[in-house]
């Protein structure tokens, strides 16, 4: 059977969990069409029973979440670096890893090269419908400069390849006008020359998903955003296990405590997309999870990385490179 999308898996977590393992088995289940490569430790890939669009590959190193780029790079038989280089190689369309983020950078940068010099991560944040916002970056470009969030704003609209009229807004402490660091604010007035309806827009904006499409930040503000609302969601759900235990609680709490973590995960629906596209590569595509994702977010991880395999994210890079 032909396969549309290969993706290739690198199945380590921060904890050496199944998380990544039991992710694929059930999306793999569920998308016979789609072939994946999962790399990891024998002991880890063989515990569990795959399909036959599952292909398993023992690696004999690991990058842990301590690593250096540096240390992370020379570790060249780790599932990170195999995984990629299986993208690198051709074998497969895309790559899921949960590695640190230093090294996975690296090795995406080195190994898929870069169209624009940079790679922003590019997270997708699910709306009520079936839409998304998407926020960028999240946490991989250090250096950025006024200029490169420009090029994020152009780069970001690959992702929406049926739309027009976009909502690009920046991502800063108030609404108004001059609100945010000088940065910001140079940012802000080289982004209105390109889009010239870019607006001020802050965190209940992007998480409410209807107020922007495209939402542009520095990599220090929009890693504090996805991580500040992992934090908060992760809070939520403690304080409603503390209030409504589940070995203690009546049959009618038990239903008010389902109902309640019901609603919380069909808004926020982190099984529908997840993780965040390292956007900008010339090679095939990756896709960064948190190390300590549950097997849910690494559904939705697949899932992104499905997605973007079948968008052709490289060859509609290279047609905006062509434009500007």
């Amino acid at each position: 059977m032909k396969q549309e999308v290969v993706i290739a898996v690198d199945a380590l977590t921060e904890k050496n969990g199944p998380e990544a393992v039991n992710a694929v088995q059930k999306y793999a289940r569920e998308h016979p069409l789609v072939g994946f490569q999962v790399f990891g430790p024998t002991a880890l890939i063989t515990s569990v029973l795959f399909p036959g669009n599952v292909q398993l590959i023992g690696t004999s190193e690991v990058v842990t979440m301590t690593d250096s780029p540096r240390e992370g790079w020379k570790k060249q038989e780790s599932p990170t670096l195999k995984a990629l280089k299986a993208v690198a190689g051709g074998g497969a369309h895309v790559c899921v890893s949960s590695a640190n983020t230093g090294a996975l950078t690296l090795a995406v940068s080195t190994l898929l090269k870069r169209i624009f010099g940079i790679l922003p991560l590019a997270s997708l944040i699910p709306k009520e419908d079936d839409g998304y916002t998407v926020l960028l970056d999240t946490g991989s470009t250090t250096n950025i400069t006024p200029d490169k969030m420009v090029l994020m704003g152009l780069m970001a609209q690959v992702l929406f390849p049926e739309e027009a009229n976009l909502r690009v807004g920046m991502l800063t402490i108030g609404t108004e006008i001059g609100k945010g660091t000088e940065f910001q604010k140079a940012a802000f007035k080289l982004l209105q020359a390109v889009f010239p309806d870019i607006f001020n827009v802050e965190p209940a904006g992007v998480l409410s998903g209807s107020e922007v499409d495209i939402a542009l930040a520095d990599c220090l503000t929009g890693n504090m955003f996805v991580k500040s609302a992992g934090a908060m969601l992760a809070l939520i759900a403690d304080m409603i296990e503390e209030k409504i235990p589940s070995v203690t609680a009546t049959a009618d709490e038990l239903a008010v405590k389902r109902r309640i973590q019901r609603l919380i995960g069909n808004r926020f629906q982190i099984n529908r997309m997840g993780g965040a596209v390292f956007l900008g590569t010339e090679i095939g595509t990756a896709v960064k999870t948190h190390g300590g994702s549950t097997e849910a977010m690494w559904i939705g991880a697949l899932k992104t990385a499905h997605f973007a395999a079948e968008l052709n994210l490289p060859s509609k890079l290279a047609e905006i490179k062509k434009k500007i």
